[in-house]
Order: structure tokens, then sequence, then C-alpha cells
């Protein structure tokens, strides 16, 4: 890995993963303290899992896992040496604790998308039909806490809120949704009392013919972002109803989002760059209620403000594929052509 010049502020440093002739990766997955990452190769059944050093110069490959069925979306828990592998054909979320061997399956009809919540306790899968499901590993067995479907559409990526009472979705035919859960709700009461919305439509201002293909939840603030099919991507504030378009200074279109919370910072891919955003803490005026009155209130948020750094690809034919973070700079890994 090399220093990459530019902003004294926040570093970076380009990792380039080789991967065969005939081999392209189909997807990556870092651990919020970049202390792991993970990625798929289109057409082969198998995950490979970087345990990364950030006192060292490359990465050690720690371990593969192979698996019978094509892996259809993957996920880190915030702390545990743990990995979890939607497998469509097994009609399962794989478990595995890294170095140790495969834990508990959960049951799910066709999953393609993972994640774990903030602290790792929660679980949630979507399907290839809408429906998602949510475990609890609060137990000594993982106990199924909800089921609810949004839609019809196949679910592509998921991710939770803060306070794990909202989950959004993305579909595969490029819609966005918002699922509200009441804390209070009981085993599979939770499906009876969730509240599925579709969010970023023509009512906020959006263009009709935008598509959305990419999206990250921050994990302790109410924030979540939005990248589609050209330049801009949104910051919406979920407990404010807020909605804020950025637009990038590089990219053509905006294919993947990922939060670097520790370091406040949102990295945006796009087609052969990738962008660091600083997130700062902004007050803007709104009308409230005061009593029986009605005044500008100073509200409070969390928005991407400006650039701080762009990476371009170390040799041609690289896109960038996942940014790591590590202490106080980012390693950013690239790929040859391949969607990621």
């Amino acid at each position: 890995m090399s220093p990459n010049p530019g902003s004294n502020t926040f570093e970076t440093m380009d990792l380039t993963l080789h991967c065969e002739p005939d081999e392209t990766i189909r997807s990556t997955v870092v651990s919020r303290k970049g202390t792991f990452l993970a990625l798929t190769l289109h057409g082969k059944p198998e995950a490979r899992i970087f345990h990364l050093y950030s006192h060292d110069d490359n990465p050690f490959e720690k371990l593969n896992l192979p698996v019978t069925g094509k892996i259809s979306g993957m996920a880190f828990p915030p702390e545990q040496r743990e990995v979890a592998l939607a497998i469509e054909q097994h009609h399962c979320v794989e478990r595995y604790a890294l170095g140790l061997g495969r834990l508990k399956c959960l049951p799910i009809s066709s999953p393609q998308s993972v994640t774990y919540n903030r602290d790792g306790c929660l679980l949630a899968a979507g399907s290839s039909s809408g429906k998602i499901v949510v475990w609890s590993f609060h137990n000594e067995s993982p106990t199924e806490l909800y089921q609810v479907n949004c839609g019809d559409g196949c679910i592509i990526q998921i991710d939770f809120g803060i306070g794990n009472q909202q989950l959004f979705a993305l579909t595969a035919d490029n819609r966005c949704f918002q699922i509200d859960f009441e804390s209070s709700s009981t085993r599979f009461g939770i499906a009876n009392n969730a509240s599925t919305k579709r969010i970023l439509t023509e009512d906020d201002g959006i263009a009709s013919d935008w598509q959305c293909l990419s999206m990250a939840a921050h994990p302790w603030l109410p924030i979540v972002v939005f990248g589609g099919n050209d330049r801009f991507f949104w910051t919406y504030d979920y407990k404010l109803k807020t909605l804020w378009r950025s637009e990038s200074e590089t990219a053509n279109y905006v294919r993947k989002l990922q939060f670097l919370p520790e370091a406040k910072k949102l990295a945006v891919f796009g087609d052969q760059t990738l962008e660091f955003w600083q997130l700062d803490g902004v007050v803007f005026r709104d009308r409230g209620s005061v009593g029986n009155r009605t005044e500008l209130l100073g509200r409070g948020t969390w928005r991407p403000t400006k650039m701080v750094k762009a990476s371009t690809a170390p040799a041609p034919g690289l896109i960038p594929v996942a940014a790591i973070p590590m202490e106080t700079k980012a390693v950013v890994a690239w790929a040859s052509s391949g969607r990621a």
C-alpha cells in the first residue's frame, strides 16, 4: 500500500486486490472498524475473508469460506469475529465464527441481503419476494422476532436505523422503503404493527426517472443516504423528515455508499472514483409549534457538507470496491472492473 497525495487532514492509502485472470469481484463488505474485509466473486460459491492490520503494508488472507450456493449478501457484526452470508439456494442465512466454523443457520426463503444492527444483537435479512425477517441473539439460541412484507420487490440491500425501530430497504427495481416498528411489540406481533412506506419519490422532489442504486444508514445518527443513476446523492433525516441533496464532483453516477463513522466521513463510490465527504452537524430554521403559537425554531441534523478527498485509480482498469477505516486514515481497495 502506498500513500495517496492530497489533503493533510484526511490521509488515504491504496490497496489493490489481485484476482485470477478469470475472476472479478461481485461484492465487498467491511467491518465497521476495518478489521475484516470480505469479498465474493462472480460465479464462485466462496467468501474470501481478509484480516487487516493497520501497522502492516499488506493484508493477511485469514480464511476462505467455501459454500455450495451463491452468496447474495454479506454482513459483519460490529465487534464479534463473525460473518453472515445470505445463501439463496439454501434458503437461509449462514453464520460463521471466523476461525471456528459454522454457527446455527437462520431460515428464510431466497435471501438476498443481510445486516446486523449497531450492537450486533439483531440480524435482519431480506428475500427475493420482499419478505423481511429479524432475529435476536439476546438468548443462547437465535430467536425470530419479526416478519414483515415490504411490497413484492427483491430486497437487495437492508439496513437498521438507530434504536432498532426502523429498517431501510432497497429493492432491485430501485425503490426505497422505510419500515417503522413499535418497540413494545411481541413475537410476530410486530408484523401487524409495522408501517411500511416508500421514500424518495416525486412527492419528495425527486426526478421521476431517478433510480436508486445504493444506500447506507449511519450506525448512531438518524440519517440514511441514497445514491443513484446521476451525480446526486440524498441525505434523509428520518427523525426530522428532512431531505438534503448533494452533488458528486467526480462521478457520473453513485453506485455505492459507505459511512466511516469514527472518522465522520461518507464514502461516495462513483463509476471510477471514490470521494470522501465530511459529515458535519448543521442547524436550520423551521416552523414549529410552541404552545399555541407557530415560531421559527432551530433544528439540528447531520449532513455531508464538503468533499475533502477524491481518490483515483492507481492503475488503468481499476475501480474502487471498499473504503477501509484504519485509525486516522482510510485504505481504498481497488479491483478490476466488476460491481462491488
